[in-house]
């Protein structure tokens, strides 16, 4: 299938998705957290040992990007070129915490410690939240915090950044303005997801929501987790079932595979522009596998980048490798952000909107 994705040819051709199983790194359980639009994926899988490791899969094999003992790691998110960033836990000196990495070209890198990053865009920008707990964009090996406590989960090519608040508010982080998107049914919430067309999916009082135009528009029970640029929706219900929505229905994904598969599709994280979606599944004996869904057998994408095991390339290492310290630093174990943070992050907002701006013209 070539070209963007068109739904007709499942609403009245009566076409099958085809269910994909990334399998296992030996275990018995994976899931598939995202997946970019050359249907490559990121998330995790058990070991022959019980432990998960951040996955890469392409062109039908699944890779083991790594974790350090005695810890595990996820990844969380995956561009065009095949970077992946998410979070890898260790331990020192009886400690264990989560640090932010980047997988690129080969090479796993650190991006801060005490920290989980979530997002990353077409150009590499990179959000998640950073100890003791901020919004944060993540620059060179620090990170650079922003907003009240909470998290940023997604950004866009516009630099237009979506998360959550720990007070339980869904927020839009755009040209410098936080702003709250509103509630639904009064309860709390975050969002997931940010297309390029400024569209935010997510969840708030026990329903999924879709923002568009400045509001905030309930879709049915549940989380909304991502997007398209087709403004097609993926999740789960309330009864833990994956879903589509589309063209103002909500579509249960497990009535659009073949019955005798064998699969019970439970949530749905991602969508590309080809129509494919990743998420976690029950396969047919029983173990919980992530999931990709696609009309046609995909031919193997040929690797463009390195694969984990693969030697790295010469001008790849533009980050320094991992290398964890014996003890953390100072102020990330008194629990306060330092100081030059708030430099940090004020040169970041206008470096945010400058961009912004220009891209607009």
């Amino acid at each position: 299938m070539s070209g963007d994705f068109q739904w007709s040819s499942v609403a009245f051709g009566g076409e099958y998705y085809n269910v994909v199983d990334l399998g296992t790194l030996g275990g018995t359980r994976s899931a598939a957290w995202a997946i970019n639009n050359n249907g490559q994926v990121t998330g995790f899988a058990e070991t022959a040992d019980g432990r998960q490791h951040a996955i890469f899969y392409t062109g039908g094999a699944i890779y083991d990007i790594g974790a350090w003992s005695p810890g595990w790691s996820a990844g969380w998110a995956i561009n065009d070129r095949g970077d992946v960033v998410g979070y890898i836990q260790t331990e020192h000196s009886g400690v264990l915490a989560n640090s932010s990495f980047l997988y690129s070209q080969g090479v796993m890198n650190l991006l801060a410690l005490t920290s989980n990053a979530y997002g990353i865009n077409s150009f590499g920008t990179i959000v998640g939240d950073y100890f003791p707990g901020y919004p944060a964009v993540f620059v060179g090996n620090g990170a650079a915090p922003f907003g009240p406590p909470g998290y940023a989960v997604a950004i866009n090519d516009k630099n237009e950044i979506v998360g959550g608040l720990t007070d339980g508010t869904p927020f839009l982080f755009r040209e410098g303005v936080l702003h709250n998107l509103g509630s639904l049914n009064g309860g709390p919430g975050r969002a997931w997801d940010i297309n390029n067309l400024g569209q935010v999916v997510g969840e708030s009082g026990g329903s999924a929501f879709l923002y568009s135009d400045g509001v905030m528009q309930n879709i049915g029970s549940g989380v909304a987790y991502g997007i398209n640029e087709q403004g097609m929706i993926v999740g789960a219900t309330g009864a833990q079932n994956a879903f589509l929505y589309v063209s103002g229905i909500l579509h249960d994904l497990n009535d659009l595979i073949d019955p005798d598969s064998g699969w019970n599709l439970l949530v749905a994280h991602g969508i590309n522009n080809r129509g494919q979606i990743a998420g976690i599944g029950i396969n047919s004996i029983g173990e919980e596998h992530g999931f990709m869904l696609t009309f046609e057998d995909v031919d193997p994408l040929p690797p463009t980048f390195p694969l984990p095991g693969d030697p790295i390339p010469p001008g790849a290492d533009w980050l320094p490798p991992i290398d964890f310290p014996e003890e953390f630093p100072d102020e990330f174990q008194n629990g306060s952000v330092p100081e030059t943070s708030t430099a940090i992050t004020a040169a970041l907002i206008v470096l945010l909107t400058f961009v912004s701006r220009r891209r607009k013209r």
